[in-house]
């Protein structure tokens, strides 16, 4: 279900980007893989299903750590985020390709 190449926006009032995340691995309730975005070298990805559709993913952007945190249905993803050492919210979604 989560394997493959996800397509990514992310939204916020000092941010717009695009990237992807690629789950290279989904076992359980856990997956892990690559987070790209902007050009930038790709870092891994961790996350976690939840019942009830929920989902995590944390990672790093500019070496800061950053959590996305939402919902699953079917091919895509959506929810919201934060880059915790600026604090910077916004929104993203995901489908897979």
């Amino acid at each position: 279900m989560m394997s493959g190449l996800w397509d990514l926006e992310m939204i916020s009032e000092e941010y717009t980007g695009n990237g992807h995340f690629e789950i290279t691995r989904h076992y359980g309730y856990n997956f892990s893989g690559l987070f790209c975005e902007g050009g930038r070298p790709c870092r891994e990805l961790f996350g976690l299903l939840f019942d009830g559709g929920k989902v995590s993913i944390y990672t790093w952007i500019d070496g800061k750590s950053i959590d996305f945190n939402g919902e699953i249905s079917k091919d895509n993803m959506s929810g919201t985020f934060i880059i915790h050492s600026t604090q910077e919210e916004g929104t993203w979604t995901a489908s897979k390709q």
